[in-house]
């Protein structure tokens, strides 16, 4: 993900993060997408939400209820998206 990144290269741009992690603490979990937040800042991309995760179970599927809570938060960023956006020509 790191490499991947890094290949955008430095310039302006929206952009948010997450990540999957198990259910529990985080301290012991992970949560990658804070990482992930701090290197697009870096790379001078423009934040429009705070880093989200979404919780997976042992079999590597989400959690009831967290598919739709992604599908709110994705459709929370095209929402806030349009803010940052000029205006068609």
């Amino acid at each position: 993900m790191r490499d991947w990144l890094r290949d955008l290269g430095h310039r302006n741009g929206l952009a948010a993060s997450f990540d999957t992690r198990l259910n529990g603490v985080p301290a012991f979990t992970g949560r990658a997408g804070r990482a992930i937040a701090r290197l697009l800042r870096r790379l001078d991309r423009r934040l429009v939400a705070a880093p989200e995760s979404f919780v997976i179970g042992s079999q590597n599927m989400l959690l009831d209820g967290e598919a739709e809570r992604a599908r709110r938060w994705g459709m929370t960023l095209g929402a806030v998206s349009k803010t940052y956006l000029p205006a068609p020509a």
